[in-house]
């Protein structure tokens, strides 16, 4: 088969082995992509996604299966079998440093519950150690670390180099890396290489979905921000209205050092007391 991009063997090697398996056996598989900004992560995730959908026919749209948004794909991947997933920007729903949250247990509890519909998952990470140990330890078949290297002819850094690692690797990696975030802890003989600077996702399409994706981000955190500093200031007038219990002092001589009416600092003392933790009867 003819594809428009330069494909390695190694690779086409371990993708094959993948899909043949969960062809088979009639599961799921993870590939996780890693790599700094700018390394050709996107690129070579779309060529991943196109090699599989066009060798093993499984769908001839490659941009229906693009997402940045986890409850999209999430929905997605519910409704739909035998796909090519692809999730750019997946820190939203894997974070490590939400281990916790409603929003990583969801996304997991999802990939254990469409295990059977035979998707292929491509994630895309900045750095390995930003992924859960859930996706690393349990659900990660192969592993691409996408990387620069200096080219000393022009002076520049030149993207689209790789090393590719199995399921054992990636654990390895993940353990004796750890420290520094090291991803050249371990020689990769899975296959080492550069691959072509070709996306197989419409460009424009795949720029506004980023863009509508990081506005939103920004706009959430925006929101947080605001809200914190919002309870701080209400905390902060209750405790400016409790201030004539521990000092002695009238709410007007207060009120009238800080430029606000007495009967004011009546009512923050009721509107912004913090609300109490109810406890369970016994």
């Amino acid at each position: 088969m003819n594809l428009p991009f330069k494909f390695p063997c190694e690779l086409k090697k371990n993708i094959d082995v993948l899909i043949n398996t969960i062809e088979k056996r009639n599961g799921d598989a993870v590939i996780i992509i890693v790599g700094e900004t700018g390394s050709a992560k996107t690129y070579f995730g779309s060529q991943i996604a196109y090699y599989i959908n066009q060798y093993y026919k499984r769908t001839n749209d490659v941009e229906n299966e693009m997402f940045f948004d986890g409850k999209a794909y999430e929905k997605y991947a519910r409704e739909q079998t035998k796909r090519v997933l692809f999730m750019d920007e997946s820190y939203s729903t894997m974070s490590s440093k939400r281990a916790i949250s409603k929003v990583n247990f969801e996304f997991g509890t999802m990939l254990r519950d469409v295990r059977m519909r035979s998707h292929v998952h491509i994630f895309l990470m900045q750095d390995l150690w930003d992924f859960e140990k859930y996706v690393v330890f349990q659900r990660a078949d192969l592993m691409i670390y996408c990387y620069k290297m200096p080219n000393f002819k022009d002076m520049t850094l030149d993207p689209g180099y790789y090393k590719i690692y199995g399921r054992k690797k990636i654990r390895k990696v993940y353990i004796d890396g750890a420290r520094y975030h090291n991803m050249n802890c371990m020689y990769s003989d899975d296959g080492h290489g550069r691959s072509d600077n070709v996306i197989m996702f419409d460009q424009e399409k795949y720029d506004v979905l980023k863009d509508r994706y990081v506005a939103r981000i920004k706009g959430k955190e925006k929101r947080e921000k605001e809200n914190v500093l919002k309870t701080k200031f209400e905390l902060l007038k209750y405790n400016i209205s409790t201030l004539s219990e521990i000092y002695d002092i009238s709410q007007a001589e207060i009120g009238k050092h800080i430029g606000v009416h007495g009967s004011m600092l009546s009512k923050w003392k009721i509107q912004f007391k913090p609300k109490e933790i109810e406890k369970d009867e016994e």
